[in-house]
């Protein structure tokens, strides 16, 4: 099951991102935006829908992927929506959790799995 987390680094962009069980599967999923389409304009559009979110991140519609997701913390989500509302840079990425930790996943072409996102829309 994947999980919708929320960070604030010292020194960076904040963070969202989905945090899967299997870092293969994380790494596989939609890696060519990494590879391949990162300099493109990334956006983001959450829709909550009772207790299901959708998150798609999408480039100009022409690249987009909506992940359905059944884990998440509402008040951290509200509090990311807030505090990120006059960001012009928001990082979005694939995370695994190794001793307690959340790593970033790489992709198979050992590219870090972020994806810088201009604007998120909610819905």
């Amino acid at each position: 099951m994947i999980e919708l987390v929320f960070k604030f680094p010292d020194k960076k962009p904040p963070f969202f991102g989905i945090q899967f069980d299997n870092e293969h599967e994380a790494a596989l999923l939609n890696h060519s935006w990494i590879d391949i389409l990162k300099d493109k304009e990334w956006n983001a559009m959450i829709y909550v829908i009772g207790f299901k979110l959708e998150l798609t991140i999408y480039s100009k519609r022409e690249y987009q992927y909506t992940y359905k997701i059944y884990k998440y913390d509402r008040a951290a989500l509200k509090k990311f929506i807030r505090e990120t509302r006059q960001n012009d840079k928001i990082n979005f990425g694939h995370v695994f959790c190794a001793e307690g930790l959340h790593k970033i996943v790489r992709t198979i072409n050992n590219n870090v799995w972020v994806l810088p996102i201009k604007k998120i829309e909610t819905y």
